[in-house]
């Protein structure tokens, strides 16, 4: 869900068809509309409906505010499967009110199923996702919006991570005005790794990445910028059978301090971390024994 305004929301999600429907493996992503801060919704809204990669739910959509009744959306798109091969980077243009834009294709061959994400930086939009090569080279993508139109995608680091399958680990990032972070995680030559770069141009260009793991990463990261060109970088790290959630802080191209650990478990899911009034709100799920979904709030000075 995103915030237009202090009013206007937005909900999003991807949902695949009824058990009587699933032979055609779709994938529908809809949206649903508030003008009262959440008190009442519309009814769903079809955003896009597309065939999917056979036993993979490929939306996995992400989502930004224009302004205080639009939002642009990216997802991943697997129509031309059956045919090519091929899953694609599609965004369209929502209003609170329903209306939208028609699609547009950002790149006609994308990673199956690794999460996408966009900001809204001071030069425009800016998406990363995972890229995909015909070598199966998977590298983290950047798209740029511009008012003559969405840029051709390129690499946001040559990592060259040769891997034969989806490994469902996208890129995040964040931004506020010039300044622009992008985290990811890669294994090239089976050595896994988080990574973090910094942009001061809104995402024109980024700065050599900082490795920023302390071994044995799984990835799953997430970045939140702060005051005085610094961030909050997470990630999920695994240690003696059991995954942990790690926290560090970074200035822009430095570490600062040392990671430190959020939490520990058998299966922590994916964590999210957004910025709160004075600080992160981090959300990550919990197994002992049933699923929970865990939230804590780490204060920024």
């Amino acid at each position: 869900m995103i915030g237009l305004s202090p009013g206007n929301l937005i909900a999003y999600r991807s949902q695949k068809p009824s058990v009587d429907e699933s032979a055609a493996n779709e994938i529908s992503l809809f949206i649903a509309a508030s003008s009262d801060g959440g008190a009442h919704w519309t009814p769903p809204i079809l955003v896009n409906r597309a065939g999917a990669q056979p036993g993979e739910d490929n939306a996995y959509a992400s989502a930004v505010a224009l302004d205080e009744r639009r939002a642009t959306f990216v997802w991943l798109d697997g129509r031309n499967w059956a045919n090519e091969k091929r899953v694609q980077l599609m965004t369209r243009t929502l209003a609170s009110d329903g209306t939208m834009s028609e699609t547009a294709v950002l790149d006609a061959d994308t990673c199956t199923c690794c999460s996408t994400a966009i900001v809204k930086t001071s030069q425009g939009l800016l998406a990363a996702y995972r890229g995909h090569t015909p070598e199966n080279i998977r590298d983290i993508s950047l798209v740029r919006a511009a008012p003559s139109g969405w840029s051709q995608p390129r690499i946001a680091h040559a990592d060259r991570w040769h891997i034969e399958a989806c490994p469902v680990n996208g890129p995040h990032i964040d931004t506020q005005g010039q300044r622009t972070a992008l985290i990811w995680f890669t294994a090239p030559q089976d050595q896994p790794a988080v990574k973090l770069a910094f942009s001061q141009n809104g995402g024109a260009d980024f700065a050599s990445p900082l490795r920023i793991d302390t071994g044995n990463a799984i990835g799953r990261a997430q970045i939140v910028l702060l005051p005085e060109n610094s961030a909050a970088a997470f990630w999920l790290e695994r240690e003696a059978g059991a995954a942990k959630l790690m926290a560090l802080n970074v200035g822009d191209g430095n570490t600062v301090g040392a990671p430190f650990e959020l939490s520990r478990g058998a299966n922590l899911g994916f964590p999210h971390a957004a910025r709160a009034n004075g600080g992160i709100v981090v959300a990550w799920a919990e197994r002992n024994p049933t699923s929970q979904v865990r939230a804590g709030f780490l204060q920024s000075d």
